[in-house]
C-alpha cells in the first residue's frame, strides 16, 4: 500500500473521479476531490494531505494561485495536472516550486511516475 494521501483538486468531476480510480487501484488514499479554490483549503484543513494534484484552470481563482497559497501556508507537494501546455503558464506555475508538471491528456503511467516521485 502507498502512504500518499492525495488531494485532487480539479473541477471536472469525470476527470477527478477517473485520477482517483487510477490511484486508488495503486493503493494511493485519495482524501478528498476539491473543485474550486475554497474547496481545496478547505480540504487541506480537515484532511492534511501529502500531495496535491492541482489542475491550474479552475473557475474564480486559478489553480497557480490556489497552489501557492497552499505552499506558503501547509508546504504541501504540488502537482499540476494541467491541459495548459503553453509556455507562458508553465513558467508562471514554476515559480510554485511543483514536485511535477504533466499535461492533459496524460497516460495512467505518466500520472503514477509523478505521484511516485
Amino acid at each position: 500500500m502507498n502512504e500518499a494521501k492525495i488531494l485532487i483538486v480539479e473541477d471536472n468531476l469525470v476527470i477527478a473521479r477517473s485520477i482517483r480510480l487510477i490511484l486508488e487501484q495503486e493503493g494511493y488514499t485519495v482524501c478528498s476531490i476539491a473543485i474550486s479554490h475554497e474547496e481545496a483549503l478547505e480540504a487541506v484543513q480537515k484532511e492534511t494531505p501529502d500531495i496535491v494534484l492541482m489542475d491550474i484552470d479552475l473557475k474564480g481563482i486559478d489553480g497557480i494561485h490556489t497552489a501557492k497559497i497552499l505552499k506558503e501556508q501547509f508546504d504541501l507537494k504540488i502537482i499540476y495536472c494541467t491541459d495548459a501546455a503553453d509556455k507562458h503558464t508553465f513558467n508562471i506555475a514554476k515559480e510554485t516550486f511543483p514536485a511535477h508538471y504533466i499535461t492533459k491528456p496524460f497516460s495512467n503511467d505518466e500520472l503514477l511516475r509523478a505521484v511516485a516521485l
